[in-house]
């Protein structure tokens, strides 16, 4: 069984099996080698604490906010609950801000006459001008009903003198528009006429009342309109800021506990596959003490090499049958050269790999211990031969031999 590790490089791996083997054959002391083992786990452990720790520490800081926060908007709630016996409509108050659009369209069609004193002659600016000052005045007349519920608030004052204000220019337009209206009846002879001349002051009133009453009720309208769908906003707001709330916390709970779940199952983990690499290499450290493994045998190094010059020599002829450029001695050199060149380097390395064997190759050349057993005698169909030292051979294996290698616990 080969567990691999990673060690203090990226590029240099151990196998426990193979080391504890090659450390027990050597004589080295187990103790070294499990030593690096532990300072390794301890650096795997320390950054998994790492890595979860922030995780960890971001998710508490959100439990502690959204727990502080979520009785708030609970209570909130609860008391918004309790003011409204059901859900503030929206359809009304949309229709009292379209209605107030009406109002204001109508002003500015009353109005748009009247603006031909400013020089203002064409019909379409002077519609657009008439609506642009009834807007103004519907909404000045807007927050100053505002600071009638909120005295307090910030330029209440100053709506007020304004409204006021306005509703002293509005009196004046609406006096201005009876004269006007009147006078042009009297350019056409219309019977009009003589009924506004006959009665100023009611002509008068009338059109001071209209020029009034569209805007005043267009900002009634708008800011009952506006005062509607804020409560209707407020309500649905605090709604789904206490659910929200209370849901996203129970959500954290789970993810915090999860999160600790994992850092105490992984350092558990990680300290398990200590344990069983520790053990498996203290195995195969007294199997190394006990067996020991042998040298290559030479013969390989030599067949490994004269395998690669030939290779190599096949490769030069293939060449110079190939390509039949060249002279005879070019093509001997070709022949005899590379093909040396290839096979010292094969020897060369094969050599210092039979000699200065790692950890993996030098567990490959165990020693295998042939006993002679001669209690047992050994019996064939038609022939039974008596125990002697001559047919009777055993060989021993040490069972963790049998085991596959390869497998990893990582």
């Amino acid at each position: 069984m080969n567990i691999r590790i990673p060690g203090l490089s990226k590029w240099r791996v151990l196998y426990v099996n193979d080391r504890g083997f090659f450390d027990g054959a050597q004589g080295i002391e187990a103790a070294r080698f499990l030593e690096e083992l532990t300072a390794e786990f301890e650096r795997k452990k320390t950054e998994l604490r790492n890595h979860l720790t922030k995780r960890i520490k971001q998710l508490e800081a959100r439990l502690e906010t959204l727990t502080r926060i979520a009785p708030e908007a609970q209570a909130r709630w609860e008391r918004i609950k309790n003011q409204y016996d059901r859900i503030p409509p929206l359809i009304v108050p949309v229709v009292k801000i379209i209605t107030s659009a009406g109002g204001i369209a109508a002003e500015a069609i009353i109005l748009a006459g009247i603006l031909d004193i400013l020089a203002i002659s064409n019909p379409t600016h002077q519609l657009v001008a008439a609506a642009a000052i009834v807007t103004m005045a519907a909404i000045i007349y807007h927050f100053a009903l505002e600071s009638t519920e909120n005295p307090g608030a910030k330029h209440a004052r100053l709506s007020q003198i304004l409204a006021g204000i306005t509703t002293i220019a509005l009196i004046v337009l609406g006096v201005l528009r009876a004269r006007q209206i009147a006078f042009s009846a009297a350019l056409c002879e219309n019977p009009l006429a003589r009924f506004l001349n006959t009665h100023p002051v009611l002509g008068t009133i009338l059109f001071v009342f209209l020029t009034l009453l569209f805007p005043i009720a267009a900002a009634l309208a708008l800011h009952s309109g506006y005062r509607g769908i804020r409560e209707w906003r407020e309500y649905t707001r605090a709604r789904k800021l206490a659910a929200r709330h209370s849901a996203q916390r129970e959500q954290t709970e789970k993810k915090l506990e999860a999160q600790r779940e994992v850092l105490n199952h992984g350092l558990a983990s990680l300290e398990q596959q200590r344990n069983e690499w520790s053990s498996s290499y203290l195995h195969h450290h007294e199997q190394g003490m006990k067996m020991g493994a042998k040298q290559q045998p030479y013969w390989e190094v030599v067949v490994k090499s004269l395998a690669w010059t030939a290779a190599a020599f096949l490769c030069a002829l293939f060449v110079v049958d190939y390509f039949p450029i060249f002279t005879p001695a070019q093509a001997v050199a070709l022949l005899t050269l590379p093909p040396t060149v290839v096979g010292l380097i094969a020897w060369t390395h094969y050599h210092h790999v039979r000699n200065h064997p790692t950890p993996k190759q030098f567990a490959k050349q165990q020693k295998v211990t042939f006993v002679r057993d001669q209690k047992v005698s050994t019996t064939f169909p038609g022939h039974t031969l008596p125990a002697s030292p001559n047919n009777q051979l055993r060989f021993e294996i040490p069972p963790s031999y049998h085991e596959k290698s390869g497998r990893d616990l990582q």
